[in-house]
């Protein structure tokens, strides 16, 4: 009986020691920790809308063929065109 005792015991701290060694972000080869709330991909690059000044990822903007005209949305790429005019 006693053994069967301390053989759970032992198995419920493997257990845990396990469980929390996973819980732990490990460093990448570039030093950074990965922990659970990010990918691992690289930030992307935010940049600003001309008519609202809010700052959205590249890949959401709506750029026209001007370096300076970057745009949330297409609402706000007509309202300003429409005040441009």
């Amino acid at each position: 009986m006693k053994f069967a005792l301390w053989g759970i015991i032992g198995f419920v701290v493997v257990m845990w020691l396990l469980r929390t060694k996973k819980a732990v972000p490990q460093p990448d080869g570039n030093g950074r920790r990965h922990g659970a709330g990010t990918s691992g991909d690289d930030a992307e690059a935010m940049i600003r809308c001309t008519q609202c000044g809010m700052h959205i990822p590249e890949s959401e903007a709506i750029i026209i063929s001007r370096p300076d005209a970057v745009f949330c949305s297409e609402e706000h790429r007509i309202r300003h065109h429409r005040r441009a005019s």
